[in-house]
């Protein structure tokens, strides 16, 4: 292989293993760290964005807007929010060590 397909290589591969970690840092502000990093591995560029439209934080009962884990109103509505099984607020999300 000549030095041209050498870098060029090297240039994709370090593309795609951006695209891994910006897939995955843009999942975790919307709880989706783990599938915006898979997402960036199988598709690279195009699963960023993906990653940018994955969104799995929890919905206001009223009016369906995305709400912080720990949100005791909703930001948009007002709506005190009762999450399931009479717990006060939403299970905090568990980070892997």
């Amino acid at each position: 292989m000549d030095e041209v397909t050498i870098v060029m290589v090297f240039v994709l591969l370090v593309i795609w293993a951006a695209s891994v970690l910006f897939g995955a840092a843009v999942g975790m502000r919307r709880r989706a760290g783990l599938p915006g990093m898979i997402t960036g591995l199988l598709f690279g560029p195009v699963g960023v964005v993906v990653a940018c439209l994955m969104d799995f934080r929890w919905q206001c009962p009223e009016c369906k807007e995305s709400v912080n884990d720990r949100s005791f109103c909703c930001p948009h509505c007002r709506t005190t929010l009762k999450w399931p099984h009479g717990v006060e607020h939403p299970p905090v999300a568990r980070k892997l060590p």
